[in-house]
Formats: C-alpha cells, structure tokens, sequence
C-alpha cells in the first residue's frame, strides 16, 4: 500500500517501526493511516498525551494538572463528580468543587488516573463497537486498581495503575480499528487458553500481535519510556523466587492484576472462583505476597471498583461481560472475611445507577461560547463552594501557591472567563507582572501584561492606583478602547474584569478575568460580595508571602 506511515509521527516510532517484519509494517502502517483518517482518536490521544506529559514533568504541579484538566469543561464536571462521590469521600472533609482542591486531597497522580481513565471511558462510551470496547475498558480499570492494592509501596502504586491499565491497550486499539479481526482473535482466544495465546492468535490474524499495537500507540502518543515498558506483559512461567522491587516486578503485578480482572470477566462467579485461587497460589510469591494477601488485595479492590463504577454511572446491559464482571466484583466484595476455598457464597449483586436521559444530553452537550452555560444561581453556589475551599485549605496549612491555585480556578469556572491570570510586583516594586493562570490563552496575557504603578497611564493603572474591583462589559468601545495598554488590543478581549490586591492603599497584586465576547461577563451583587470575599482572600495570602 502507498501509505507513508511515519510522517509527522516520533522519532522513537520511526526506529521502532525499522526493527519490524515487512507484515507487521503493513499492519501499523494501516493503523497510522485509520488514526489520521479519523478525528475521535486524535482528540482521545491530546488528551491523553497532554495529561501524562504533565505528570511525568519535572517541574510538575497542581497549577499545571489542573489547568489541562479545565480545558475540557464536561472532564472537569465528571471529575469533580467523581472526588465527590462515595468512591472518595472522607468524612472529615466537606464538599471539593475545584480541580486543584482535589489534587492537593487525593495526590497528584490519583487525579491523573481518574482523569486518564475518564478520557477514556467518555471517548469510547458511544462508539459503534461500545458495548466490547467497554467491556475491555472497564476489566482495564479493575486491573488497574487491584495492581494498586498489589504493588508494595506509594510509588509502585502510582505506576503500575497506568501499567496494568495500558497493559492490554493494544486489545483496545485492535477493537477500534479493526473490529471484525479483533472479533475473530477473540472467539479463537475462547478456544485456547494457553498464557501466549493472545499474542500468537493477534498476529496471526492481524499480522502484528496486540502488544506490538500497543506499543505503537504508546510510541505515537509519546508515552514516557518507563510506562511503555510498564506495559510489557512478562513472559515464560511464574519465577521461583520473589522478583526484585523496581519495573519488573511492576510487570509482574500488572500481568497477575489483568489475569484476576479477566477472570471475574469472562467466568460466572462458581466457575471464577476456583481459577482465582488457584492463580494467586501460582503467582503470590513473585510479587513477594502470601494467598492470603493477593485475596485481601483482590476484595480491596473489587469493593472500591464498584463504588468507582456507581460513581462512573455506568451502562451496561443483563448478561453482558461487563455485568458479570461487576457481579464477581461486588460478591469479592460482600464477603470480606472469607477465604478463597469458599469465596462468593451468596451475596447479592449491587446496582450500578445509569444515567438518564437528560443528564447524559446535560453532561455530553457541547459548549456554546456565545452564551453562559450557568446561571446567577448556579455561579453563586460555585464562588461560595470556592471560598469555602480556600477556608480549609487555610486551616489545612496547605501551601500559598495551592490557595492562590483554588481562589483562580473558582474565579474561572463559575465566572466562565476565557482566562484568569495573577499579576504580581516585579523585582523593582515599580510594575505589576503576570505571573501564572488558567485558561485558553492565559499564557499570552501573562507575557504581556504589565501594569505601572509609579506614573498610572492607562485603566489598568488606574483601578491600581485606586484599589477599585472593575468590569468593564464592552472593552471594544471606542471611548473604553482609548484608554486600554498598549498590550491590550492583541488580546482581542470583548469585557473583562479587575480586582486589585491591596495593602497599606499600595496595590501587591491583581486578578485579571477575561471573556471574548462584550457583554459576556454579568456579575449580580451576591456574586460580587462572594468575588471580592475571594479577593480578600487572594489579598491575605500575598500578605503572608510577601
């Protein structure tokens, strides 16, 4: 075929690609091309590239997660729905209404795999092959979180969730792309339960096995080296001895997380039962733990899976994989004090809500920049939700720079501004510069915005200069557009909105909030008492660093 299947793509998939059988080749060269072809994967990979670059950064932050995360409203809602639900909550903590609240509680990497794995699951959902896609989403999540209830310490945990998720993802990729070979693999798999079955039947009935896909959407998605190789499923028979800490032993856990996942999936409970022990009897001791602690593992996680997917809301229909699989999931989970010789002994199946019909078109529907998606009411609650989170933080002694964090991002959802950026005093004290935000273009307003507080030239000065909160509805009128910064036109704002940090009357800072189009910022008296409390707020914690 005249395909050319590394333009634009890595250097690394390039290499990888030279090192292949001219099948192989043709195969991923179909794969890259089906890729470019459509527009649904490209958006899954942004997405999922975007999140995983932040995490893996040296300089990784909760600003940086946080504001990949708001530019994707629907994923900030889900997500938030989901810190809130019964999967997370704590007792000692009240309601979290912002991404970077929910980082600082749960950790850093917790919200990058809750986010990832939205990603996906909210990309494939409605797909045309939903119903298998899904199926193998939802084994991919349990696999993941029981490698987590596996791994030996913190840091393990944290690495093979994404591992084990990914371990199969060329399963997943096969069944995007080519569904009726992925379909065939499949009823040939039933036939053939041999620990390299998989990989043999893929390649031959695809020319390249499902690993092998895998590793060339990881390569295209630009996936950090040490995950690419977290996803490698181990070969040859179990090890005698414990496997020593480090990645290898992470393959292990994965291979052992997606072998108990596929269990509850494919078998009904009597006949899981059985082959569950009987792996964990196998396996345990590469992974340095006793039957016992694989079984505690495996309710552990059974029991946070079905919360996490009562908070996902799944769909799935009577019978399906994914109903057995949650069946097995919630019996592991009903029965903790049992042990694997009579595991799953009644019990009952737990419901798992769906989403209705509204709420679906509610969650799904696409944004309108042209209009608010909140009313007064509904922003209302979200300023006092975000007041009420930077009073904790607060109390919590957490960092200045996670409170300024929260104190922004409230400002941007619930005022649905384009971008909200702080402005600091410079090194001389004679200028306000910006220093960090959210949003879509914030990055510009930061490079450009520069405020003099010596000689007051312009608006932006002069709100400084008198410590009034200002918002201006229509920036493109003439008589307001006369008196903007020379920076300011480039920005193509149509209102925006300033809010001075004040001390001893000297402005120490400035929140800058704007939206494209006039008109679009309108602020009703209960938001405003609730915006300036958030700049009270803003103004104390510059007090304290400064």
């Amino acid at each position: 075929m005249s395909v050319d299947p590394v333009s634009a793509t890595p250097e690394a998939l390039i290499a990888w690609l030279a090192t292949l059988g001219a099948s192989e080749r043709e195969t991923l060269e179909q794969l890259i091309a089906r890729m470019r072809e459509r527009s649904d994967f490209p958006a899954l990979s942004d997405s999922v590239i975007r999140i995983q670059r932040v995490a893996d950064a040296d300089s990784a932050s909760v600003s940086a997660l946080a504001a990949e995360i708001l530019k994707d409203p629907a994923l900030t809602q889900k997500l938030l729905r989901i810190v809130n639900s019964a999967y997370f909550t704590r007792g000692e903590r009240g309601n979290v209404s912002t991404v970077s609240r929910a980082v600082t509680l749960l950790g850093f990497n917790s919200v990058r795999n809750i986010a990832t794995s939205l990603v996906l699951l909210d990309h494939l959902r409605d797909k045309t092959q939903a119903a298998t896609l899904m199926d193998e989403l939802l084994r991919s999540l349990l696999a993941g979180t029981l490698a987590g209830e596996l791994a030996s310490n913190a840091r393990d945990r944290e690495e093979v969730f994404i591992g084990s998720m990914f371990q199969h993802l060329g399963r997943l990729v096969a069944g995007f792309y080519f569904p009726a070979e992925a379909q065939r693999v499949a009823q040939e798999r039933k036939q053939d339960l041999s620990p390299d079955a998989e990989q043999r039947i893929s390649h031959r009935v695809l020319g390249v096995s499902h690993e092998q896909l895998g590793q060339a959407v990881a390569l295209m998605w630009g996936l950090p080296d040490h995950l690419r190789r977290g996803m490698v499923r181990p070969d040859g028979p179990t090890p005698s001895r414990p496997v020593p800490p480090g990645l290898e032993q992470q393959r292990w856990v994965s291979r052992l997380a997606n072998d108990l996942s596929e269990m509850l999936m494919v078998h009904e409970w009597p006949q899981a039962q059985p082959r569950l022990a009987e792996t964990a009897r196998r396996e345990a001791h590469a992974i340095g733990l006793k039957v016992a602690e694989v079984e505690q593992a495996v309710h552990r996680a059974c029991t946070q899976f079905n919360l996490l997917a009562d908070a996902l809301q799944v769909r799935f229909a009577p019978g399906s994989p994914v109903a057995r699989l949650l069946s097995a999931a919630a019996r592991v989970a009903q029965q903790p004090q049992e042990t694997w010789a009579v595991l799953g002994a009644g019990g009952q199946t737990q419901a798992v809500a769906d989403f209705s019909d509204s709420t679906q078109a509610q969650l799904e529907a696409p944004r309108d920049p042209r209009k608010p998606n909140l009313n007064p009411l509904q922003s209302q609650a979200m300023l006092v939700a975000g007041v009420q989170d930077v009073t904790q933080a607060q109390l919590e002694g957490r960092r200045l720079t996670e409170q300024v964090q929260i104190i922004l991002e409230t400002l941007y959802r619930a005022l649905e501004l384009r971008c909200v950026v702080l402005a600091l005093r410079d090194a001389t004290g004679e200028h306000l510069v910006g220093k960090l935000g959210l949003g879509a273009h914030h990055k510009l307003v930061v490079q450009a915005l520069r405020v003099p507080l010596k000689q007051p030239t312009d608006l932006f000065a002069a709100v400084c200069k008198r410590g009034a909160d200002t918002l201006i509805a229509d920036a493109t009128e003439a008589r307001m557009a006369a008196r903007m910064p020379g920076w300011f036109p480039s920005l193509q704002v149509g209102s925006f909105l300033l809010l001075p940090l004040m001390r001893d009357e000297q402005a120490m800072g400035l929140i800058y909030g704007d939206h494209e189009r006039p008109g679009a910022l309108v602020v009703t008296e209960a938001q405003l008492s609730l915006i300036r409390t958030l700049r009270n707020q803003a103004a104390m914690v510059l007090r304290e660093r400064l």
